[in-house]
């Protein structure tokens, strides 16, 4: 074990990477750790708030000005005249963790809207926002080692909305190395085992021989990939898991069950997506007690889009033996055999 002290405060908004290396020169993928401490938080704005007038009604928009100006704003980033006086809205909202804890140092942006800038989760969670209002906007909710969150909010025009609140939760610390170039029929990566009150279940991931892999970086390129450190993290666990869903539900699918299948390289790298030259089995125990042989309708969120997009099906079996050879014996339709 090892420690040390920093010489300045830590900010909440960076955080450490950890790369281990041996003297044969292995080395491991590198690992973010989010930081903690008081850092550079944003102040409660009403500490900071410019005073109002004793006598006239002061305009949101020149009343919520010191968000976004002056020499130390809260929201950063946001160039003068952005903020139309007519427009002038602020969105509120707060941020936990899955222990329902206030949650410090989250970055708070809105998509394809760079010149809102960005603010930061105060040490309640709470966080404003300062834009202009009259549309359907979605925000984004980063912080790193945890997962991240987009949620949408309707917003008038010279007024204050409230967001709902969500929830981050951090990346599931099992993480297991799979190596493509490997002589191995089948690799298997899995998350940790999780409990609530709807049961107990671990995600499972399969990657057959001969699978080839490859990144998406925001630029475009690819960049073929041949070691991966695999995790497998839940959304669904306890009772805010709701919160914790990484967009919104469409109208036509209910709340059942969701995991982020993620690869290191493809977090460290900034990468938009992980390529497979073939799909790879995922398989997760039937919790829901659902009936062998259901079809399970499947889909991913796309974070570019800010959207759910279907996948194929997934379908419930049971496994009713294993035979001489290692091979299982599948029940697909609920028949028994």
């Amino acid at each position: 074990m090892a420690a040390f002290s920093p010489r300045s405060p830590p900010n909440p908004a960076t955080s450490l990477e950890l790369l281990l290396r041996d003297t044969a020169g292995n080395q491991s993928a590198i690992r973010p750790f989010p930081v903690s401490g008081p850092g550079n938080l944003p102040p409660d704005p009403a500490t900071v708030a410019t005073p109002l007038s004793e006598t006239a009604i002061t305009p949101l928009a020149e009343s919520t000005a010191f968000l976004y100006s002056g020499p130390e704003p809260i929201q950063t980033g946001v160039a003068a005249g952005t903020i139309d006086p007519i427009r002038a809205a602020v969105v509120r909202g707060r941020v936990l963790d899955k222990g329902n804890q206030p949650l410090a140092g989250v970055t708070v942006t809105i998509k394809d809207h760079p010149e809102y800038g960005q603010t930061l989760s105060r040490a309640d969670g709470a966080f404003d926002l300062a834009l202009n209002g009259g549309g359907l906007l979605t925000l984004n909710y980063e912080k790193t080692g945890y997962l991240p969150v987009q949620r949408q909010v309707q917003t008038p025009w010279h007024d204050y909305v409230a967001a709902q609140d969500i929830v981050l939760i951090a990346l599931d610390p099992l993480v297991t190395t799979v190596d493509l170039t490997a002589d191995t029929p089948m690799q298997v990566a899995q998350g940790s085992p999780m409990t609530d009150a709807d049961g107990s279940r671990q995600a499972t991931v399969f990657f057959p021989q001969g699978t080839a892999a490859s990144l998406t970086l925001p630029d475009g390129s690819t960049q073929p990939l041949t070691n991966l450190h695999v995790r497998a993290t839940e959304y669904t666990v306890g009772s805010n898991g709701p919160q914790a869903m990484p967009g919104p539900l469409p109208a036509t699918s209910g709340y059942t069950y969701a995991v982020e299948l993620s690869v290191d390289e493809a977090v460290t790298t900034g990468a938009t997506r992980v390529d497979f030259s073939q799909p790879l089995p995922v398989y997760v125990d039937n919790f829901l007690n659902f009936p062998v042989g259901e079809v399970v309708p499947v889909g991913w969120y796309d974070r570019e889009k800010a959207t759910w997009i279907p996948a194929d099906n997934g379908k419930v079996i049971k496994i009713l033996g294993i035979d001489a050879s290692g091979l299982a014996a599948l029940d697909t339709d609920g028949s028994g055999l």
